[in-house]
């Protein structure tokens, strides 16, 4: 009776592990394959400004200068010529009533399907900007700009400090994609009207636009479409 019962029970089990097997309650027996993904890439873009020379050319805007000289140029698209080339800029001297221009070249490649970005001028402004860490008196200088993107130059912008860009609301975008020529003119002048006694001691001093501790630089910020 109890080999009866034995076989019986060992039935049962085997029956219901059947059955579990063919309702998926074991693991090992069920199929499994797997695929690679392949030709899915995601590519960043770019974006850099590079400077071609230092300066690449400086030209005198004294009116008298002007006025009086055989080599006047028309710099800025104006009626009247506006500027005489500066041959040798490095030994060029600066005395009160002298504005001079100093043109500098860079490119600008923009890359990326929502790239956008504004252009902004920085260590100009203040003690810490140029004037100030080359002792003079900021009281009896005046440096503007005038900035060319893509080939169409600005007015004149006197420089107050590195907060704007230099494009106004309408960032650089996908136009310098192919990389877009920017043209940055300092307009530097040296006031007339120097009477005053630190005015005097603005002299035998250089105006340093690249010193190492606070370099002159034209900056290129991405910011979201808009």
């Amino acid at each position: 009776m109890r080999n009866n019962n034995t076989k019986r029970r060992n039935g049962i089990i085997a029956a219901a592990l059947g059955a579990a097997l063919l309702m998926g309650g074991g693991t090992f027996a069920l199929w499994m394959d797997s695929a690679n993904l392949a030709g899915g890439s995601i590519a960043t873009g770019e974006l850099s400004i590079e400077q071609s020379e230092d300066p690449v050319a400086a030209y005198d805007m004294s009116p008298d200068v002007v006025e009086n000289s055989e080599n006047a140029t028309n710099l800025f698209n104006t009626e009247e010529p506006d500027a005489v080339p500066i041959q040798d800029p490095a030994s060029f001297t600066m005395v009160p009533g002298d504005t001079i221009a100093l043109k500098f070249e860079y490119t600008v490649t923009l890359v990326g399907n929502n790239i956008a970005a504004n252009l902004f001028l920085d260590g100009i402004d203040g003690t810490d900007g140029i004037l100030g860490t080359s002792g003079l008196d900021p009281a009896y200088w005046n440096i503007g700009y005038r900035v060319s993107i893509g080939g169409e130059t600005s007015d004149l912008i006197d420089y107050t400090d590195n907060t704007d860009p230099l494009n106004g609301d309408t960032p650089l975008g996908e136009t310098a994609a192919a990389g877009t020529p920017v043209v940055l003119w300092l307009i530097v002048s040296f006031d007339e009207d120097t009477t005053a006694t630190s005015a005097q001691e603005d002299m035998g001093l250089t105006i340093n636009l690249v010193d190492a501790s606070n370099q002159v630089s034209l900056r290129l910020q991405q910011v979201r479409p808009s």
